[in-house]
């Protein structure tokens, strides 16, 4: 898996992520990829060259969000599953993908355990199709009780405007 820096969200807000750390209050425009997307303004943002993560504040649930190579040229669900396990060790699916459309943008979505950081935990996968390039939206932690902040965060995701569109 090819796992891409978040460039635009992160060269913008480097210095703040990485000094201070960072809450997030608004929208949030990934170039590289074209698509915005939301989270909650009490969460911490962290940024590497590999993947950003957003974290609840009381750490019941982290999202993971990385770029990926893959396309969706037939049946792309096989694959999914093969990236998940970059970051979840022996993911187990227990909800098969499902697909919808959000936003202007493809959504697969799957659930499943397996072990993270040494801890078992709950996941859920979202790839989604349809930027410039696809990226990779799971969640792990407390499935259950956040569903409802999962899925506000998940349909967020949105083709991202560019400044001649907003012109």
């Amino acid at each position: 898996m090819n796992m891409a820096f978040f460039r635009s969200l992160a060269l913008s807000s480097a210095l703040f992520f990485t000094v201070i750390g960072f809450t997030l209050a608004e929208y949030y425009v990934h170039e590289e990829i074209g698509v915005q997307f939301w989270i909650p303004d009490s969460w911490k943002l962290e940024a590497d060259e590999e993947s950003t993560v957003a974290k609840a504040p009381d750490e019941s649930l982290t999202l993971i969000l990385l770029t990926s190579e893959l396309q969706v040229v037939g049946h792309v669900t096989p694959r999914l599953f093969d990236e998940i396990s970059e970051v979840v060790f022996k993911p187990e699916v227990q909800k098969e993908a499902g697909t919808e459309e959000i936003n202007g943008l493809l959504h697969l979505r799957a659930q499943g355990t397996g072990l993270y950081e040494g801890e078992i935990v709950d996941w859920e996968l979202a790839f989604i199709a349809g930027g410039r390039k696809s990226m990779l939206a799971i969640a792990l932690g407390d499935i259950l009780d956040q569903r409802e902040m999962i899925n506000t965060i998940f349909r967020s995701f949105s083709i991202a405007e560019t400044e001649s569109e907003e012109e």
